[in-house]
């Protein structure tokens, strides 16, 4: 009977394990049959090249992350630092009592094909197709159980979504923010007397860079309203505006103002006989209904996107604390 020569332990790297001739029956044999071979640890626990390998040849390539590999890097490379980080993850599973019993694993099978009107007759004909055993299904389903219940545990208290984060996503799907953005300004006008000279229009645009000194000095700007803009008639109020869509400025003042944050003042805008100053008052976003409908999922999306990234920001810490060993192939 054939015998293991090489033994497996959580605290020692066997590098080769091998089959010795001498205990096998065929002559035809040759000295020793390469079996597989220890690729590497975590934290003591060993890992095969088989199980990367096949995840290689039939996948999944990658189950959790790639990280710190990239979509880029070889296939062998993505599927060895998968193994280990689910590795990593198995083990805080294993420390949170996040395990499934081969009961509850059946029964989720069973739900889940239930659920796309098969049964397990079905599944093993389509696996057999796929050139895979029932026993390998549930492996990979077991993964994803535990996958899932580690990102419940650990990483989904720490994704935040705001209406914030709804806006922008929305805005960046919607590629037209210009028309959704709503703002309150304030301005400051002095004016170009028609037909004066160049004396007289340096003067002014002289004048417009003080008040806009001023204010960079901490004068309020509505108190440079009163100073300063030919508006006399808003000037008792700061120079308030309506309210304005920032696609319907001229272009060079939308340029001026759509980098500004609330608060923000504009450099001095020449525009015709008029010298303009502006202060975004207020920014809102005017969504509409349309944004309402894709709401859940825009939130779906923003959670699938940072469970992502959070759970690479785990594993980055997770390594940092843990001994990871790797043996060069």
């Amino acid at each position: 009977m054939a015998r293991v020569c090489a033994q497996l332990h959580t605290n020692h790297l066997a590098p080769i394990l091998i089959i010795s001739a001498a205990w096998l029956s065929l002559p035809a044999m040759a000295a020793e049959v390469l079996v597989d071979r220890v690729l590497g640890s975590v934290n003591g626990q060993p890992f095969l090249y088989s199980e990367v390998a096949t995840k290689v040849q039939i996948g999944p390539l990658v189950t959790v992350s790639e990280f710190p590999a990239t979509e880029q890097s070889p296939p062998f490379e993505q599927a060895m630092q998968d193994t280990i980080n689910f590795q990593l993850i198995q083990q805080k599973a294993k420390e949170l009592d996040l395990d499934v019993s081969d009961d509850e694993l059946e029964a989720e099978i069973g739900e889940f094909l239930s659920g796309k009107g098969l049964d397990k007759r079905g599944l093993q004909t389509f696996l057999a197709k796929e050139n895979k055993s029932y026993e390998d299904y549930k492996l990979d389903f077991r993964n994803q159980i535990i996958l899932g219940r580690f990102q419940r545990r650990v990483i989904a208290p720490l994704i935040k979504v705001t209406d914030k984060d709804l806006e922008t996503a929305y805005l960046k799907r919607s590629g037209a923010a210009s028309d959704l953005v709503e703002l309150i300004l304030r301005q400051i006008v002095i004016q170009i007397p028609e037909g004066s000279g160049q004396v007289i229009a340096e003067a002014k645009r002289a004048l417009a860079l003080e008040a806009r000194s001023k204010i960079q000095a901490g004068v309020s700007f509505e108190d440079a309203v009163k100073l300063y803009s030919d508006d006399r008639e808003k000037a008792g109020n700061g120079g308030l505006m309506g309210g304005v869509r920032l696609k319907d400025l001229t272009p060079a003042i939308r340029k001026e103002i759509e980098r500004l944050d609330v608060g923000g003042v504009t450099a001095p805008i020449e525009i015709g006989s008029s010298i303009l100053i502006f202060k975004v008052e207020d920014r809102k976003v005017t969504l509409g209904k349309d944004m309402q409908k894709k709401k859940i999922e825009l939130e779906a999306e923003i959670r699938s996107a940072e469970l992502a990234s959070q759970t690479r920001r785990w594993l980055a810490e997770q390594r940092q604390r843990s001994k990871i060993d790797v043996i060069v192939k």
